[in-house]
């Protein structure tokens, strides 16, 4: 796939919807779907894992980051250096949550078993050429000790919390 980079800040790539992958519809037009091409390449990775699995049941993106990366974001500590991303956690229905909120983890909606499958994706792709994982941060425990790698962290009831490695970028 061809990535859209900014006229502005060539390091950064605009996150495009794909097969498998859709951007979260609260989060279209707010500016945040820009990312380095490290992530923008890995989320093409992991939406093409997941589309040949789950061709009919796409996970959804939140925030990446602004385009250029700077300015602090007011929902978020993190998410200015363009390797970070927020992914929902899977529906059982394969649609978005409805309105602006995530489903968290002990929602009757949530599907752990897929959930857990997206885990395990993303740690296997990280573990690949020229991509390292520094971050991923999540609160189901089911989810947690099956998936080695991932930590508990405040305000990830709902989604996953990725970053990727600085220094390889």
């Amino acid at each position: 796939m061809s990535l859209l980079y900014s006229t502005k800040y060539p390091a950064y790539c605009k996150l495009p919807d794909l097969p498998g992958m859709h951007i979260a519809p609260h989060r279209v037009g707010n500016g945040r779907v820009w990312g380095k091409s490290i992530l923008i390449n890995f989320l093409e990775k992991l939406a093409a894992e997941w589309s040949a699995r789950h061709r009919d049941h796409p996970f959804y993106v939140g925030d990446l980051s602004p385009e250029g990366g700077s300015g602090k974001l007011q929902d978020h500590a993190s998410h200015q250096g363009g390797l970070d991303v927020d992914i929902y956690v899977v529906t059982q229905s394969g649609l978005p949550p409805p309105g602006y909120g995530w489903i968290a983890w002990n929602s009757k909606e949530y599907d752990q078993a897929l959930t857990k499958e997206l885990a395990q994706i993303i740690m296997s792709l990280s573990h690949g050429p020229c991509i390292f994982l520094d971050k991923f941060f999540f609160n189901d425990r089911e989810v947690l000790t099956s998936v080695p790698g991932i930590t508990r962290w405040p305000n990830h009831d709902d989604h996953f919390h990725i970053r990727l490695k600085p220094e390889f970028h």
